[in-house]
């Protein structure tokens, strides 16, 4: 007669046949049934617990793991209480997004390991600390650091899965850090192992293609991304691993976003941070940031604040997250708020580690950015502009290169230097075609056009301004559409001889005056700062010799005078 241990033993074994299937719900109940007959066992607990993570439950996760811990320390069994202390880190991070509480049941792992014969447990502990550091602590030096001790212990055990696993975390390392060459050998490496079959753990083997695929984000290689993370899509659906599919989701509409298919990636983020927000909201963040940037270049503002508020409810429990900063610096400059905007970069910057190249990025966009339109260009911003073109050379993929063009245009044209802006942002416009990324290559377009039209070159600055807008309106960014379209109007490449004697700049401020721009809509329609359009309407209206309320009438009358507008 079948005694309560026996059915609770052949439950056990049914769990893992299933997980081995990857039947993740079908292990669970088998596995909480087990124990339910046994409830003293800890590796029934353990399977449960297992089996819970990968079918989403999270109460059952913890419960299990809890008990299964105790269990273990009550037996002495400290290689057991590593492995539950390691599934409970990782659900505190799924789940919940407690980074402080993953990194206490990372200090107790390695309490029950470290010291002890090289184990699996020790191999994995050391990884999944990389990855929160590089994930969550912006620290790609010690992410490599934890990687190769992994990757050792890996070695040396013969464990396959774990070793590429930990490689793949070096090459991201590598790649973080700007050094690209070294980080995509390893990344190529992991990835042949993958797709060879050799990797067989689907936990691990979608972690390889996280990695590979995190690695192509962070350097803008948005070609390769594309290749990856349709492999890694489609092995996380054989695999049913649903929270893998939803991130891949997230990192496919990176992908897509930059690509100009936005409709795609918006559907993609939707699906992404509903489901991650339903079951994971500790990996929602991601999501919810990238989501609220499209609606940012959308146009459709109101959206992209209340997303930035729940991403920063996501970041206060995740301790770091530093994107979200971003977004609130890019909708600070859509509002006219650049000092605003540069303490946000400046709170970017200080949250990333200075050797990850790559991330630093785009805190240094938005910091020069916020310098021009603040009309506060000083050594700073030349440092930042200096940073850029290290890390666009260090890293060396197109979209990069084009970005510190740009930037380089947009500084030099902001301090009076024509000739310098044409030639950057000539450069930033050909980068970005090449690179495939539509909306920044109208972005350098519009920038390019008013340096055009500052030179006089008004038939050539019209062509890209029209090229610009073009671009911006297939996209669905109407706000940049418009400003391109104003800068189309802003004046023609011959005024007439003007009585006031107002420069051709001064005209072309007048033409926006008069068509009803406000000083920051000039400011961001002709890449200027606030200041220096305030100085430009100033010195307009002494010309004109008009003041007060009436002044911005006139001077439209005189703008239509001239055939500005």
């Amino acid at each position: 007669m079948a005694t309560h241990v026996d059915e609770a033993q052949g439950l056990l074994r049914e769990s893992r046949a299933a997980m081995a299937g990857t039947r993740w719900e079908e292990a669970r109940v088998a596995a909480e049934r087990a124990a339910a007959l046994e409830p003293e066992d800890p590796e029934i607990l353990e399977a449960w617990g297992e089996a819970a993570f990968f079918s989403g439950h999270r109460d059952g996760t913890f419960e299990a793991g809890e008990r299964a811990y105790r269990r273990y320390r009550e037996l002495g069994d400290d290689v057991g209480s590593a492995r539950i202390a390691i599934l409970i880190a990782n659900a505190s991070y799924d789940f919940t997004g407690d980074i402080p509480v993953a990194r206490g049941w990372i200090g107790r792992a390695l309490r029950w390991l470290e010291g002890a014969e090289p184990s699996r447990e020790l191999a994995f502990v050391y990884g999944f600390d990389g990855h929160l550091a590089i994930f969550r602590e912006q620290r790609p030096t010690h992410a490599l650091a934890r990687a190769e001790q992994a990757a050792d212990i890996a070695r040396s055990l013969g464990d396959i899965d774990m070793e590429m696993t930990a490689v793949a975390l070096q090459g991201l390392a590598h790649s973080s850090m700007g050094q690209v060459d070294a980080g995509t050998a390893l990344l190529d490496e992991a990835c042949a192992s993958l797709m060879a079959g050799e990797v067989e753990d689907p936990l691990l083997g979608s972690l390889i293609l996280c990695y590979v695929v995190a690695a192509c984000d962070r350097t803008r290689d948005f070609e390769r991304a594309d290749t990856w993370c349709r492999a890694m899509t489609d092995m996380c659906v054989r695999w049913s691993i649903d929270s893998m599919v939803a991130s891949c989701r997230t990192q496919y509409a990176s992908v897509l976003f930059s690509r100009g298919t936005w409709d795609e990636a918006e559907v993609e983020l939707e699906t992404a941070a509903a489901s991650l927000g339903a079951e994971r909201p500790g990996m929602a963040a991601d999501a919810i940031v990238r989501l609220g940037e499209l609606r940012r270049r959308q146009g459709r503002t109101e959206e992209a604040e209340s997303l930035s508020s729940q991403a920063d409810s996501h970041t206060h429990r995740a301790q770091a997250y530093p994107r979200v900063l971003l977004l609130r610096g890019g909708l600070a400059l859509d509002r006219g708020a650049p000092a605003v905007a540069s303490k946000l970069a400046k709170r970017y910057l200080r949250a990333v580690d200075p050797e990850d190249h790559a991330l630093r990025v785009p805190g240094l966009e938005l910091e020069v950015r916020a310098a021009i339109v603040a009309g506060t260009i000083d050594d700073r911003t030349d440092e930042a502009l200096e940073e850029l073109r290290e890390a666009a050379f260090s890293v060396g993929t197109l979209p990069l290169r084009g970005s510190a063009s740009f930037a380089e245009g947009a500084v030099a044209g902001a301090r009076g230097d024509a000739e310098r802006a044409k030639a950057a942002l000539e450069d930033a416009v050909d980068l970005f075609l090449r690179a495939g990324t539509p909306f920044e290559e109208a972005e350098a377009r519009a920038a390019l056009a008013s340096t055009l039209a500052g030179m006089g070159d008004g038939a050539q600055a019209e062509a890209e301004a029209e090229a610009a807008e073009r671009t911006f309106a297939r996209l669905g960014a109407t706000e940049n559409a418009a400003r391109a379209a104003a800068l189309i109007h802003a004046g023609p490449p011959v005024a007439p001889r003007d009585p006031a004697g107002l420069s051709r700049r001064e005209r072309e401020v007048l033409g926006l005056v008069a068509s009803g721009a406000s000083n920051e809509e000039i400011s961001t329609v002709l890449f200027l700062s606030i200041r220096t359009v305030e100085r430009h309407v100033s010195n307009i209206y002494a010309k004109l010799g008009v003041s007060g309320k009436t002044a911005r009438v006139i001077a439209a009358e005189h703008a239509h005078r001239l055939g500005l507008i």
